[in-house]
């Protein structure tokens, strides 16, 4: 076993430690979900930018950075946007409401909040939640198990099912073990993990290209690309194929070529075949010339070859330019997509939990300057990761995968198999933060408020009783994403493409307007919190097309949805005014003086 190898997996022993250890804690239905609201300043921090980051920011942004080129950088003002309203704005206010009220998950809030004894609130909360999460920690363990059938499939035979099994089980024993605390831990390893790695690999890459003078303007004679990206699967061995200027043989009378020209309609990917020669194309017979799409799987013996993507890389003077040539409507469109991005931060329940677990406002003034910091180190850094790799491995197939790549090759083993680690452990910092949530959305919000088992327990150990309920479900929706990511891959990310800009339209507005303002009421936040669901859904399906056509911008699902379901809940709550409600002793709302408070 090669020293990658070892590196890696003695990181996931130390995370499978850190599960153990915590397990000593929470031992009530607080301690397990929010850690008895005891959380130090660096772990809120780091383990909130690390479960919403995940491996969008080591995979992601420096792959986006390597097409688009220098306005990929548009991406982190719009992520730092949404640190900054959560952190100045939605923490305080949320750690202290939640904990005068006593509410452990942001169904628990609402509910309190608005005094819901019909328990819509709650009730739209769940079915929200397990619509939006449930998929999306089925992606993170596929997206894991991609990651290990790369890194290690044609070395030590593990497979896709093997990934996602190895992944997602250390996933679901040490949030089983230790809960909200253990996950908080380890969150804030991983994140320090991936800070590391996009300060050395930048610094690598800017060093070997000469500075970031010489970087520019070699970016600038860079040529333009567009590439299908071909995985080829046999057994545990994963290969990917990328298809340009010339076909690529896959096997006698199988050809996949690109035909075309960046013209008119572009350029199309086919499998051309022998007069002879017949393939199953998702389980069809085929012959002759096949144009394929995205998705598209083929059957070659005991090959599998799925057409991943279509890249676009931007090439010339437009790599080095912060508007990458865009004018008019499409600019417009760009930014507001990128800048739209920090709309969904205030509604993400896996995120909100850490302030809501914070020890004190202390903690959250100091937590926020950790916070904002990383994200200008991590950001940055994946970004100028991203245009140094366009020079460090041109002919790269999929540019997601720069990242691992220069981990591997340009850096010392051990360095290289602790970055390695920081790529799955980034999935699995999202993966673990997810499926509690989705937990605590059935143990907390179903089983012991809707379903009242408390009541119906009637014992002394009712808390106790409660935990061990709640691991029993953590291992049953764990479980459950597994199974989804071992069936049809394709199926999880389409409903993936909903869950930030679902959870963040959702929950995101109504939150925001609860914390601030005395007369938003019940059927306000209800209004809301449907509309910022169905507007996602139906503008990614539908509507985006129809509005890009009419008006020339393309338009980012996060910001209608957001946009109209703030309106709603301000609209309904005006018409529903006599229903509003505020809390006995919610002081949060007057906004208190704490300054003459010493705080403990």
């Amino acid at each position: 076993m090669n020293l990658i190898a070892v590196t890696f997996v003695a990181y996931l022993g130390l995370v499978l430690l850190v599960g153990v250890l915590a397990s000593r804690y929470g031992r009530t239905m607080e301690g397990y979900f929010l850690a008895d609201r005891g959380l130090g300043a660096w772990v809120t921090a780091i383990s909130s930018v690390a479960s919403s980051e995940s491996g969008w920011l080591v995979l992601g942004l420096v792959g986006e950075a390597y097409i688009w080129g220098a306005r990929a950088v548009w991406t982190v003002p719009g992520v730092l946007i949404g640190y900054l309203c959560n952190w100045y704005i939605v923490a305080p206010r949320l750690r202290q409401q939640a904990a005068a009220l006593g509410a452990i998950t942001i169904p628990d809030y609402l509910e309190a909040r608005f005094g819901d004894r019909w328990r819509l609130l709650r009730s739209v909360g769940i079915l929200i939640i397990l619509f939006c999460l449930m998929f999306y920690v089925s992606a993170q363990f596929t997206a894991a198990g991609k990651a290990f059938q790369k890194a290690f499939g044609e070395d030590y035979g593990i497979t896709y099912q093997h990934g996602v099994l190895i992944g997602g089980l250390i996933t679901i024993l040490y949030t089983l073990l230790g809960g909200f605390r253990a996950v908080s831990w380890t969150d804030l390893a991983q994140g320090l993990l991936m800070a590391v790695g996009l300060v050395v690999l930048p610094i690598v890459t800017v060093s070997s290209a000469g500075g970031f003078g010489a970087l520019f303007g070699e970016l600038r004679r860079a040529p333009p690309r567009v590439e299908g990206v071909f995985e080829v699967t046999e057994g545990a061995r994963l290969e990917e194929v990328g298809i340009e200027t010339e076909g690529v043989d896959l096997a006698p009378g199988v050809t996949l070529a690109r035909e075309g020209s960046a013209g008119g309609d572009g350029y199309r990917f086919v499998a051309r075949l022998g007069r002879e020669t017949a393939i199953e194309v998702n389980g069809e017979p085929r012959r002759g010339l096949v144009e394929l799409a995205p998705g598209d799987r083929m059957a070659l013996g005991s090959r599998t070859v799925t057409f991943e993507k279509i890249v676009r890389m931007v090439g010339g003077p437009d790599l080095a330019d912060v508007l990458g040539g865009l004018s008019g409507p499409a600019l417009l469109g760009w930014l507001l997509g990128l800048l739209g991005i920090g709309l969904g931060y205030p509604g993400q329940p896996h995120v909100l939990s850490r302030y809501m677990a914070a020890r004190s406002r202390r903690t959250l003034r100091q937590g926020r300057l950790i916070a904002i910091v990383w994200g200008c180190v991590a950001m940055y850094g994946a970004v100028i990761l991203g245009l140094g790799a366009r020079l460090a491995v041109p002919g790269l197939i999929d540019p997601e995968q720069a990242y691992p790549h220069l981990a591997t090759t340009h850096l010392p083993p051990v360095l290289g198999g602790i970055l390695l680690a920081a790529i799955i452990s980034a999935m699995m910092s999202t993966a673990d933060s997810q499926l509690l949530v989705v937990s605590s959305a059935v143990a907390r919000d179903l089983i012991d408020k809707m379903i009242d088992l408390r009541q119906r327990l009637a014992t002394p150990s009712v808390e106790r009783t409660l935990v061990w309920i709640t691991r029993a479900t953590v291992l049953a929706v764990g479980v459950i994403a597994l199974l989804l990511a071992l069936g049809d891959v394709r199926a999880i990310f389409w409903f993936v493409l909903f869950a930030w800009s679902g959870l963040g339209a959702a929950f995101g507005p109504p939150l925001l307007l609860a914390l601030f303002w005395r007369r938003v009421t019940r059927w306000g936040a209800l209004a809301g919190m449907l509309s910022g669901l169905l507007v996602t859904v139906f503008w990614k399906v539908r509507l985006k097309a129809v509005f890009a056509e009419a008006t020339g911008l393309s338009l980012y699902e996060l910001v209608p949805a957001f946009a109209l379901s703030m309106l709603l809940t301000w609209f309904v709550s005006l018409a529903t005014r006599r229903a509003a409600y505020v809390p006995h002793g919610l002081d949060g709302l007057a906004a208190p003086d704490e300054r003459r408070t010493r705080e403990v």
